[in-house]
């Protein structure tokens, strides 16, 4: 799915960047690329025009790479892996712990879509969404679900950060993340993968901010 109307960087400027000899100036031309992403951010650029950023399959792929590299950098740590092996680690406690609280709806309605055959990627997704309704806070103001055909001012609109699913009948067909009421990523096809990205982008945005 596209959103908007503005893109980032042109595709002229990612060839160009491409065809560099070396590889430590393209990495630091992605680099500069972040760098002008959270200045977009941080400057209220995107934050405050009903335009959101288009995110095309090229650019998609540039940013989720720069928003890993970033945090590798900031942290020495890799984004998707230190998340997944946390979630991992305490998966069977966390679903031991849900299933206790079988009383709460949203929580018995994901733990009905686990079996025994249920493959680590699943288990991931339902502890994710399952942990505000464990912890008794409203799920709609972070997690989002809409349809297909829903437009995108139906969850962007008031949406201050948070992961939205389109759905299009009960198969999830996007995933996006919002951040102050602005598309920055989309096409990301699972939940683990969205929250990971959203992590790494809230860290680093809130390093610059400091520095």
């Amino acid at each position: 799915m596209h959103y908007g109307k503005q893109p980032i960087t042109s595709s002229a400027t990612l060839a160009c960047a491409r065809s560099d000899a070396s590889r430590g100036r393209h990495f630091a031309f992605e680099l500069m690329q972040l760098q002008h992403l959270f200045y977009l951010v941080n400057s209220r650029f995107v934050l405050t025009t009903p335009q959101t950023v288009n995110v095309g399959a090229e650019e998609k792929r540039v940013k989720t790479f720069l928003i890993e590299a970033e945090f590798a950098r900031l942290t020495s740590v890799d984004l998707k892996g230190c998340l997944f092996a946390g979630l991992d680690q305490h998966m069977t406690r966390f679903l031991e712990l849900y299933r206790a609280k079988s009383g709460i709806e949203g929580l018995t309605r994901l733990l009905r879509s686990l079996d025994d055959n249920s493959l680590n990627h699943h288990k991931r997704t339902v502890l994710l969404l399952g942990l505000p309704h464990f912890l008794k806070e409203k799920s709609s103001g972070f997690f989002k679900t809409v349809k297909a055909t829903d437009g995108e001012d139906t969850f962007r609109k008031g949406m201050k950060v948070g992961v939205v699913m389109v759905k299009d009948g009960g198969d999830i067909v996007d995933t996006v993340v919002v951040l102050k009421e602005a598309v920055i990523l989309s096409d990301l096809k699972d939940i683990p993968r969205a929250m990971a990205l959203l992590m790494g982008l809230l860290y680093s945005l809130k390093t610059i901010q400091k520095n």
